[in-house]
């Protein structure tokens, strides 16, 4: 790959049909996963996520879906085809949803930048996940990488939390949350510097099981977005929805993607049902145009 396409350089156009900042909201957002399991053969891939792809294409789902969070190992799975249909893909839904790149960085700086360059530029994505491991440097970097490359569309969230997680020796990495909250939220204070449009700049990935967290005081005093993963196949409760619109996360998104898509397994109009019936349990959404 040399660069952007034509088509994935409109991606980073907010000036003619791109979307605009995500409002921060007192309700929680639903966020459509793109994890095309697509067996062995890349012309099945293509199959899968051709039947994700439909249901994104249906006028019920813009209206009622901001986020998509396309997850990059499965397309890497098929080596540069499946890198080649990623950028297809960004290209094609960039300007209607924002992306969010399942992606979980975790490298030194140097690696680290050119993991971010391909997220932002090659690709044009609006947000990554990344793994805190190397400490506070990378998620400094990643922060002020995607403030740059996004402004107030922009989003790093960092592994904090998940359902899954060691029971052994390192179980300590994610039972020690709140120093992790706590350090991710002064990075990203320090790299929006005061500006009210990067407010919802940082964030935290918390299993949609942990309630706990999810509406712990010190969470919410972050002030960071919050993604949590685990509704429905995952074995998160749908009630936590509704308890995070009066006590949780300034901004937390919900993502699916097994309980509607299954991996791709389910039919295009079976997985739009899915999609309806998840979104009672969101509450009413406006459409995707009218966001200021």
């Amino acid at each position: 790959m040399s660069g952007k396409s034509p088509e994935s350089s409109r991606v980073n156009d907010t000036s003619a049909g791109a979307p605009t900042k995500p409002v921060a909201v007192t309700s929680p957002l639903l966020v459509l996963g793109i994890d095309p399991e697509g067996g062995q053969t890349l012309n099945h891939f293509k199959k899968v996520l051709s039947a994700h792809q439909a249901v994104l294409e249906a006028d019920s789902t813009r209206a009622s879906v901001r986020w998509l969070k396309p997850n990059l190992a499965f397309f890497l799975r098929h080596g540069s085809a499946g890198i080649g249909l990623l950028e297809e893909f960004v290209a094609k839904f960039g300007h209607r949803y924002f992306i969010l790149l399942d992606a979980k960085f975790s490298e030194i700086e140097n690696s680290l930048r050119g993991s971010l360059t391909f997220a932002f530029e090659t690709l044009g994505v609006h947000g990554v996940t990344i793994n805190p491991f190397l400490g506070e440097g990378s998620i400094r970097l990643a922060l002020e990488t995607c403030a740059r490359a996004r402004g107030a569309q922009g989003r790093v969230h960092v592994l904090c939390r998940t359902s899954e997680s060691s029971s052994g020796a390192l179980a300590s990495l994610q039972q020690n949350w709140r120093t992790l909250v706590s350090t991710v939220a002064e990075q990203a204070r320090v790299v929006a510097s005061g500006q009210a449009s990067l407010e919802n700049l940082g964030g935290v990935v918390v299993g949609a099981a942990h309630r706990d967290i999810l509406l712990s005081s010190e969470l919410h005093a972050s002030g960071l977005s919050v993604l949590a993963p685990g509704l429905g196949a995952q074995g998160a409760a749908f009630s936590i929805v509704k308890e995070c619109v009066t006590q949780g996360p300034r901004e937390i998104l919900f993502p699916m993607s097994r309980g509607i898509f299954a991996g791709g397994a389910n039919a295009p109009t079976q997985s739009a049902a899915l999609l309806t019936e998840a979104l009672t349990h969101f509450g009413h959404l406006p459409p995707f145009a009218t966001l200021p």
